[in-house]
């Protein structure tokens, strides 16, 4: 048996390695091979739901596939796409740049009193 997952292992990292190796030296065919296989992976789960009798409704579909999403939680992220992502990273733009703000209105009191104390002394060389 040790000797079997020895076995494994090592054709697992020679494949491994075989595979980087060649995704690096042709990339556009790996592409090519890559997307065929993802097109033909969906098209067999696509043609698979028309064998199920009641999925082969459309109607159904549509209502079995909703329920899934909603219970899955990404019902909303299937529908509104990279908007919620968006909106998050915007949400935080916002919160940095109020936090800068803050910051810069402090500066900005800053040197407002130290301006006062500099016309207050020069209001005090003119009295003189």
């Amino acid at each position: 048996m040790l000797q079997l997952n020895h076995t494994i292992k090592s054709f697992k990292k020679s494949f491994v390695k075989r595979r980087k190796r060649f995704e690096q030296k042709h990339q556009s065919l790996f592409a090519f091979i890559a997307g065929t296989a993802l097109i033909t992976f969906w098209y067999g789960i696509w043609e698979g739901l028309k064998t199920v009798p009641v999925l082969g409704e459309p109607i159904v579909a549509i209502v079995v596939g909703g329920l899934v999403l909603v219970i899955c939680g990404s019902y909303a992220y299937q529908l509104l796409g990279g908007a919620v992502d968006a909106i998050k990273e915007a949400s935080e733009d916002i919160e940095e740049i109020a936090e800068d703000l803050e910051g810069l209105s402090k500066n900005v009191e800053e040197v407002d009193r130290q301006l006062d104390y500099v016309e207050d002394k020069v209001e005090e060389l003119q009295q003189v």
